[in-house]
């Protein structure tokens, strides 16, 4: 952090360290770097990328956003499961109150 920090500061019009931290980070582990990628990127279109670099952006942020959508399929999952367990359960309740 504090190399990519120091570069970001010694070439504050570049847009290409932005997005090569953000790729690092990406490749690292997108899921628990997130919020600062996006910061990052967000920089880094600040500074006017040519187009080369604006791709990367692009594909770093669609990178970011596939791993957003696994992991709300994940809590979909989860939470369908579980609305599920309370449907039953209340199924049941009800049964009980309508045969006393």
């Amino acid at each position: 952090d504090r190399m990519a920090a120091r570069a970001m500061e010694l070439f504050p019009n570049s847009a290409s360290v932005c997005v090569f931290y953000a790729e690092v980070l990406i490749a690292y582990d997108p899921s628990s770097h997130a919020i600062h990628v996006r910061n990052i990127l967000a920089e880094a279109q600040r500074r006017e990328p040519g187009i080369e670099f604006g791709f990367c952006i692009f594909k770093a942020k669609r990178v970011l956003e596939e791993d957003s959508h696994k992991h709300t399929d994940i809590l979909s999952v989860i939470s369908r499961e579980k609305f599920e367990r309370e449907a039953a359960f209340n199924d049941k309740e009800s049964c009980i109150i309508l045969l006393e």
